[in-house]
């Protein structure tokens, strides 16, 4: 199978991302009104290891830059997944206004803003995809259709901020052992899933190689 993928060139990029961080703050300011209880921060893939923000490759080319929503505040959890899907779509909505990216699209596990050629073509997107943590894994809005929401849950054996730290700690070659593996499995699937799901996974066969090879059980784990 070619690739339909290869790392983006940072300072090729960059213009895009400063566009991005500026939509991403019109949405934070967005809201502030709202109760400071539903809290959030952004997790960009630009910013893990050495960005990962990925090129498509073919008719298809340009951009694909990716954003994680983490819920972090108390009021989040007594609301139904589709009104908290809905609110980001109002905030994204109100943060692209008079920028190059498009009024932000549904889809089943993320929301989608645009960029385009001149001929209609797609030339960047940028996916958010909203997550909470619990104890042993995350969740992230689905979409199931006919306006049903829900939490999907992800089973995950380490939080990825440890797992990713842990690599680095533990192999001379982390970096790029990382950045091979998270490439090889975005090439590898056959239809799109959130860039954090596949980060996650590529973190934890790269745990499982370490612990084949050595006495090491883990980021969690003292002896």
């Amino acid at each position: 199978m070619e690739p339909r993928f290869r790392y983006a060139d940072r300072e090729k990029c960059s213009p895009y991302q400063t566009k991005l961080a500026g939509i991403n703050y019109m949405v934070g300011s967005f809201m502030e009104a709202f109760p400071p209880e539903m809290g959030f921060y952004y997790v960009p893939m630009s910013r893990r290891i050495s960005n990962l923000t990925t090129e498509r490759l073919g008719i298809d080319r340009g951009y694909d830059f990716d954003f994680f929503l983490v819920l972090n505040g108390r009021s989040w959890y007594d609301m139904d997944a589709s009104d908290v899907k809905h609110l980001f779509m109002r905030a994204l909505s109100f943060a692209v206004e008079g920028s190059p990216f498009s009024e932000p699209i549904d889809s089943y596990d993320h929301i989608t803003i645009q960029a385009f050629e001149d001929d209609g073509r797609i030339a960047h997107r940028c996916r958010y995809t909203i997550i909470t943590y619990d104890e042993s894994g995350y969740r992230h809005i689905v979409n199931h259709g006919d306006g049903e929401y829900r939490f999907r849950f992800k089973a995950i054996e380490y939080p990825p901020d440890d797992m990713e730290k842990f690599i680095l700690e533990t192999l001379p070659d982390g970096r790029e052992r990382i950045r091979e593996e998270y490439l090889r499995r975005k090439n590898s699937e056959a239809l799109p899933r959130p860039s954090y799901e596949v980060y996650a996974e590529s973190l934890n066969a790269i745990i499982g190689q370490i612990e084949q090879c050595s006495d090491s059980y883990g980021p969690d784990d003292d002896d």
